[in-house]
C-alpha cells in the first residue's frame, strides 16, 4: 500500500459505465487520487427501473475501465430519494475510514455554493420555512417548495439530477460530521439524445440508443471493456434489462397488494400510497398507473419509487447498512481493503454467506439483495432465473 497516498471515492449507478466516467475517474486523479473507490447501486438504480445490466457485469467492467474498488449500495438506498441514496452512499464511505475525499459530478461545479446550500438546507430557519409552505400549499410538491425557499433565501438552488446529489453528498457528509474533502467535477456529456461535439453522451440517452438501436450505436460512447461486455451478455439475451419485460409481474403484484402492506412500504406517505392503490386496479399498463397516480403534488419519481419498493418488499425503516459488500476489485482494490480492515467501522464481506448477515439488521439487508437479485431476472430479454445471492448463498432463506 505504500504506493496508494490518497484514496478518492464517489457514487454512481454506472448504468452503463461510459466515457464521462473515463473523463470523471481522469479529473480525480489530476486532483491526486492514487486509488479509486465507487458506491454503486445494483441491480436497480435511483430511477426505480432495473439496470440495463446486471450488477456484477458493470462492477467489474467498471474495474477494467479505471475503478479500482466497487462496492455496493444496498438495493433499500439505491432506489430511495436523492437525499437518502446518498446519505447511504456516504456512510458506506466514511465507515471505510481511510478515503481522503468525496468527489462527484456537477454542473455547477462551485463547491462553495453548494456547499452553502447543504448548510441551509440543515438549517431551523429552513426547516421552519418548510413546514409552513408545505402547510400553505399540501398540494404543491416537497421539491418545488424547497426550490422556491432557496430562491427566496438567495442561495443555490440546485435543478439538474447532478447537482441535486452534490448538494446531498455535502449534506451527509455535514451530518456524519466526515473528515471527507468534499470536490466537484464540471460534468460533461447531455442528458439528452444529441452527440456533443467532445463526443460525450449522458447515461439515459446511451440507454435509449442501445434499446432503439442496437449495440453498434453506442460503441463509441462507452470505454472499450463496457462494450465487450454488452455485446456478450446481449448474445445470450441477458441485457439489456427493460421494466417492459416485467411489466405483467410487476401490474399483477401491484393489483394484488393489500393496503397495509403499500402503507407501510419505504417510500408511502398520506395520500401517495392511496393514490398508487386506487391506480394499481384500473391500470392495464406500467406507465398508466404512474401518470393515472400522478399529480402536481405527487412526482412521478416518488411513485416510481413506491411501486418498487413494494414490488421489492422493502418495509419502511430508518436504517444505514450494517456491512460493506465488495462487488469488484483489481490489485490496488485489494490494497485498499487491507488499509480499509483496520480502519473501518463496518464488516466489510464479498458474500452472504459471512456470519455477520445471519442476524440482526445485516440479516435484513441480505435479504432485500437476494429478493431483489432474485426479481431482476424478470426484467431480463429472456427471464433469468433466481440470481447469484439466491441460488449461492441458501442460508439466508
Amino acid at each position: 500500500m505504500e504506493t496508494i497516498m490518497r484514496i478518492f471515492a464517489t457514487i454512481a449507478e454506472y448504468n452503463p459505465f461510459h466515457n464521462g466516467h473515463v473523463y470523471h475517474i481522469e479529473q480525480m486523479k489530476s486532483l491526486g487520487a492514487d486509488a479509486i473507490v465507487a458506491v454503486m447501486s445494483g441491480n436497480f438504480v435511483q430511477r426505480a427501473e432495473p439496470a440495463i445490466v446486471e450488477k456484477y457485469a458493470r462492477a467489474n467492467a467498471a474495474v477494467k475501465s479505471g475503478v479500482d474498488l466497487v462496492l455496493e449500495l444496498p438495493v433499500r438506498h439505491s432506489i430511495a430519494t436523492a437525499e437518502k441514496f446518498a446519505e447511504a452512499g456516504i456512510y458506506l464511505i466514511n465507515a471505510l475510514g481511510c478515503i481522503d475525499t468525496f468527489c462527484c459530478g456537477s454542473e455547477l461545479n462551485r463547491e462553495a455554493s453548494i456547499q452553502k446550500t447543504a448548510e441551509i438546507l440543515q438549517s431551523t430557519v429552513f426547516n421552519n420555512a418548510i413546514k409552513r409552505q408545505i402547510h400553505l400549499s399540501p398540494e404543491i410538491s416537497f421539491a418545488k417548495v424547497r426550490e422556491n425557499i432557496l430562491h427566496n433565501l438567495d442561495v443555490f438552488a440546485p435543478i439538474q439530477p447532478n447537482d441535486i446529489l452534490a448538494v446531498e453528498y455535502a449534506k451527509a457528509i455535514k451530518k456524519f460530521s466526515s473528515p471527507l474533502h468534499f470536490k466537484t467535477i464540471k460534468r460533461v456529456g447531455t442528458y439528452h439524445m444529441q452527440k456533443q461535439a467532445n463526443g460525450f453522451l449522458g447515461a439515459e440517452a446511451i440507454r435509449k440508443k442501445l434499446n432503439q438501436n442496437g449495440t453498434p450505436y453506442i460503441k463509441e460512447y462507452v470505454p472499450a471493456p463496457v462494450y465487450e461486455t454488452i455485446v456478450e451478455l446481449k448474445k445470450v439475451d441477458a441485457c439489456p434489462a427493460n421494466i417492459k419485460y416485467g411489466e405483467r409481474a410487476l401490474l399483477g403484484f401491484m393489483r394484488t397488494i393489500t393496503p397495509q402492506i403499500l402503507q407501510n412500504t419505504a417510500g408511502a406517505t398520506d395520500g401517495l400510497w392511496q393514490r398508487v392503490m386506487r391506480a394499481s386496479k384500473t391500470a392495464c399498463s406500467i406507465e398508466e398507473l404512474y401518470t393515472t397516480a400522478k399529480t402536481k403534488r405527487f412526482a412521478l419519481s416518488a411513485i416510481r419509487r413506491l411501486v418498487f419498493s413494494a414490488f421489492l418488499t422493502i418495509q419502511k425503516a430508518d436504517i444505514l447498512p450494517a456491512y460493506i459488500r465488495v462487488l469488484a476489485m483489481n490489485k490496488h482494490g485489494a490494497e485498499i481493503l487491507s488499509v480499509a480492515k483496520k480502519t473501518t467501522t463496518l464488516p466489510i464481506i464479498h458474500t452472504f454467506t459471512d456470519k455477520v448477515c445471519h442476524s440482526g439488521i445485516a440479516k435484513q439487508y441480505a435479504q432485500e439483495e437476494i429478493h431483489a437479485g432474485n426479481l431482476y431476472g424478470l426484467f431480463q430479454p429472456q427471464i433469468g432465473p433466481c440470481y447469484r445471492e439466491l441460488t449461492t448463498y441458501k442460508k439466508l432463506l
